[in-house]
């Protein structure tokens, strides 16, 4: 948000301020009347499978937390997730659902567990703005299933 402000100085009165304000609007915003209706965008992930564990501490395997992208933001391929992870192994997941829980796209990953710093990038195709569903996981050892999952409702654009 851009804000400009003049004071006219010369005259015996009040001063008075113009101001120039300049907004940009993100696709789940409307400008209705003088104000700012702010939509959220619709939180497509299904019910979480297998949560990450409460309480996990960095060194605990299995403890995640994603710094990009956040819930809500509008993301563009090649999708970018960065955070610290602890995951077994060293081996984690990238997942992208559309808004019909279809996955768009995965990738399956390695990391040095002696570092938590993570980040890798997934490919992905949509033709117009969509809500979408991010899973960093892990897979399980004994079936390959989805384990430790953290969810994250992003938009997804072309």
């Amino acid at each position: 948000m851009a804000l400009a402000a003049a004071c006219n100085d010369d005259s015996a009165e009040s001063p008075s301020a113009t101001a120039t304000v300049t907004l940009s609007i993100s696709p789940t915003s409307q400008p209705t009347g003088g104000r700012l209706i702010v939509t959220p965008i619709p939180n497509v992930c299904v019910p979480n499978p297998q949560p990450v564990p409460a309480g996990l501490a960095p060194d605990d395997f299995g403890f995640k937390e994603v710094e990009r992208p956040r819930s809500g933001d509008t993301v563009r391929s090649p999708l970018q997730v960065e955070g610290r992870a602890n995951p077994f192994e060293g081996a984690y997941s990238i997942t992208i659902f559309d808004g019909a829980g279809r996955v768009l796209a995965t990738g399956n990953f390695n990391k040095n567990n002696l570092i938590l710093a993570f980040s890798a990038s997934v490919t992905f195709q949509v033709a117009s703005i969509q809500p979408a569903c991010i899973w960093v996981h892990e897979r399980s050892g004994l079936d390959g299933s989805p384990v430790s999952v953290l969810q994250i409702p992003v938009l997804l654009a072309p």
